[in-house]
């Protein structure tokens, strides 16, 4: 079954400058549009598409990085309907901040992994983790993934508990290395397949971060990036990159 996790980012990445509320609706939005294109109504998929970019556009300004993938969703379905004058100039925004670059495939018990040749893993001795670099970016990717199909805990509980474990990593972290930390409120989004957890941050070092992880009756799925010089706005595009990139 091919699952993808970008809703639960995409409410993370909206509530640096929106509210949660807004960031949830913006979701559910989305959701709307890529259910309603998937089934071929393009007409209606069109319109929440459309919605939901000029919610963001609203919330967050047209430029910002944020809005700039959520214009995925109406180009794509201009491509599918026309008028290609309309979808041309939004794949040209998208466009430009992908790199056109041959693929590294990544397979791994739970998951797969399409990142582009700017990345490059770093050895691990965890087998239940993996390290990526991405040195033109100055970012590094984390991403395990926890087999609980045995176990098969309540999504909604394990997420919760997902949420207090990592951020008391995050506490121990920073009395270990002296570091002023602040974290967004951490947000739980309900999806088909389980919940979604995401948060994000940056410390006095000017160090920023991003979490998100899926929890399923099967297994917990984490991802984390960091970059000591990318602001959260730039850190939020790249992790879309990766989601884009990402299936369970």
């Amino acid at each position: 079954m091919r699952r993808r996790i970008a809703a639960g980012l995409t409410v993370a990445l909206l509530t640096t400058s929106a509210g949660a509320q807004d960031a949830e609706e913006i979701v559910a939005r989305q959701a709307d549009a890529e259910r309603l294109s998937n089934a071929g109504d393009y007409a209606a998929a069109l319109s929440f598409a459309e919605e939901t970019l000029a919610a963001a556009e609203s919330g967050l300004g047209p430029e910002r990085p944020r809005t700039l993938f959520l214009s995925n969703n109406p180009a794509h379905v201009y491509q599918e309907t026309g008028p290609s004058d309309t979808a041309e100039p939004l794949l040209a925004q998208i466009e430009a901040v992908h790199t056109d670059a041959t693929e590294l495939n990544v397979t791994a018990p739970g998951y797969s992994l399409v990142l582009s040749e700017d990345w490059r893993e770093i050895p691990s001795s965890d087998p239940e983790q993996k390290t990526f670099e991405s040195r033109s970016r100055d970012v590094q990717l984390v991403i395990s993934s926890m087999d609980v199909s045995v176990e098969r805990p309540d999504p909604e509980v394990a997420a919760q508990r997902l949420v207090e474990f990592r951020l008391d990593g995050e506490r121990q972290a920073a009395e270990r290395f002296d570091l002023k930390m602040t974290i967004a409120e951490p947000i739980i989004v309900p999806q088909p397949w389980g919940q979604a957890v995401a948060y994000y941050g940056h410390d006095d070092t000017g160090r920023t971060f991003s979490y998100s992880g899926a929890v399923t009756p099967e297994q917990i799925l984490s991802m984390y990036i960091e970059s000591n010089t990318l602001s959260n706005d730039e850190l939020s595009v790249v992790f879309q990159e990766i989601f884009n990139g990402l299936t369970f």
